[in-house]
């Protein structure tokens, strides 16, 4: 007969967030109430990264970004959310922030990366980041000019959020290094970013003001050349300026006059993979040069194939680190779980050897995938995934710029969304 620990797997997920929340959801369609979950996330409610940007700009939109956590294990009676973060993984064993330690069998790191600029969400609690929000749009609503450092998909959708939402703004500047919007978006066409500047001087006219090839080498509060510091804002760390600055470009020929902004707000910088805790217990060589989690194809750790798995922005599953390759992630580091633990309740003994373990399921990298990107409300441009085609408005707002996929996530933490 089955151990009780065999009937009744450990299974600790680190984090809650989009890769986390999938791969909680997947276990539970395969071992439904034969699992013990537990989920391990110092946010107090899950933050919808996809309108975080809006949030900024609406606040009556701010609020619906942030869902509860408390039914997302409505089905799940041996399942539990502890409040906190790991400090510490080792084998068998998850130590936490708040001095206590979580046993486990199997566990799943999905605490994905810390974003330079604003594009994640930095606060743990739904006050604090509504709050935080709250300051930002009153800025925002009070000033003449806002300057926005990154062509990304990030800084393009925050620039459209800006336009749309804020009227009284009269010039939106969008600064970029590179030599095109969305340059640094490995994957977008030339024929996307084409349509994105057409569709932005459509809707938003003069308004939208483009420089590119040219980096925010130092910034000032006076046309003082004494007074500049270089760097865009005084505190990058916080990814924002809500005080008036000069802005001074670089890039090749002379230097053009500096942009005054009233507000500046950084949408650039590389993603720290939050793998810490990973390196504290089972060694910096679990982790790769750039200090993403090293996996197999099949999610798990090399040196722990049958109990530690790991997916999403701190795993090097993908170089592609957006959420349209989560699910995908999910669903095979999942199946990869939960064929060990059924081979073990049927008495099997999967770690005896983990070595010679062989996981049925394995992970792809993506090489196509679709770029959303709402330029407000009621539309955007869309790259499909296939065929090098490129759609508009309809399709977009269809897509994602009508909700942001917020009732979708509202759904899967088995919540009532309420516009």
């Amino acid at each position: 007969m089955a151990s009780q620990q065999q009937q009744q797997p450990r299974i600790v997920v680190l984090g809650g967030s989009i890769a986390g929340v999938l791969v909680i959801k997947a276990l539970e369609r395969a071992l439904g109430r034969t699992a013990a979950i537990t989920m391990v996330e110092p946010r107090d409610h899950f933050f919808v990264p996809f309108g975080g940007l809006r949030a900024l700009v609406d606040p009556d939109f701010a609020p619906r970004v942030w869902v509860p956590y408390s039914r997302l294990f409505a089905n799940l009676p041996n399942a539990r959310i502890i409040r906190a973060r790991a400090v510490r993984v080792d084998p068998r064993a998850v130590a936490l922030d708040n001095g206590t330690t979580v046993e486990f069998d199997y566990c799943i790191v999905a605490t994905g990366a810390a974003a330079g600029g604003i594009g994640k969400q930095r606060e743990d609690s739904r006050d604090a980041g509504l709050a935080a929000a709250a300051r930002i749009s009153a800025a925002i609503r009070a000033a003449g000019s806002v300057a926005i450092v990154g062509g990304g998909t990030v800084g393009i959708e925050l620039a459209a959020e800006v336009a749309e939402a804020v009227p009284g703004v009269k010039e939106i500047h969008l600064i970029h290094s590179g030599p095109a919007l969305l340059s640094s978006e490995p994957l977008a066409l030339e024929k996307t970013r084409n349509a994105v500047v057409a569709s932005m001087n459509s809707r938003f006219g003069s308004r939208f003001k483009v420089h590119l090839g040219r980096p925010v080498v130092a910034h000032s509060s006076t046309d003082s050349a004494a007074a500049r510091v270089d760097g865009p804002v005084p505190d990058p760390a916080s990814g924002l300026s809500l005080t008036p600055l000069l802005l001074h470009l670089g890039g090749d020929g002379a230097a053009p006059p500096p942009i005054r902004a009233d507000v500046t707000i950084l949408c650039i910088g590389a993603s720290r993979p939050n793998s810490a805790a990973v390196a504290a217990g089972l060694g910096a060589e679990a982790l790769t040069p750039s200090g993403r989690v090293h996996v197999l194809p099949s999610g798990s750790l090399p040196a722990h194939p049958t109990r530690i798995f790991a997916l999403g922005d701190v795993a090097d599953l993908d170089p592609l680190t957006i959420a349209q390759v989560l699910t995908s992630q999910s669903a095979v580091v999942a199946a990869n779980l939960v064929a060990v633990v059924k081979a073990e309740q049927n008495g099997a003994n999967p770690h005896a050897d983990p070595a010679k373990w062989k996981h049925s399921r394995t992970y792809t990298p993506a090489t196509a995938v679709a770029i959303a990107l709402p330029l407000g409300k009621s539309g955007g441009v869309t790259q499909l995934p296939f065929g090098g085609f490129v759609v508009g408005d309809f399709m977009t707002r269809m897509i994602k710029a009508k909700d942001l996929f917020v009732p979708t996530w509202w759904s899967n933490l088995n919540q009532t969304f309420k516009p």
